[in-house]
């Protein structure tokens, strides 16, 4: 736990080097739904993360992958660091997150 809110603080530190990106500039896309949750497996250890807008997604620790689960309708740029001397962010992803499915009756 001590470590997953240690990368909480440095990408608090870290929120504004999300990269700006143009329209021809499009980044990879993750979409998901209210309440759906997304396993992202990226390779590398990290040592920082940032979304934009945490109010729609909610990144969670789940062990060898880190869980993405959609909190609202809307988009989130969310970056991921695995230099921590890097002002730019590893990686990079657009989260999409729809409504959630009517339920059946």
């Amino acid at each position: 736990m001590r470590l997953w809110l240690s990368i909480v603080f440095l990408a608090s530190l870290m929120a504004a080097s999300l990269p700006a990106r143009t329209e021809g500039d499009a980044l990879p896309q993750i979409r998901i739904r209210v309440g759906e949750a997304y396993q992202l497996h990226l390779g590398f250890i990290i040592v920082g993360l940032v979304c934009d807008d945490t109010s729609v997604v909610r990144v969670e620790d789940g062990g060898d992958h880190l869980r993405l689960v959609g909190l609202a309708p809307g988009q989130s740029k969310c970056g991921f660091w695995s230099n921590p001397k890097s002002p730019t962010p590893s990686r990079v992803y657009e989260v999409i997150v729809t409504r959630a499915s009517p339920a059946r009756r």
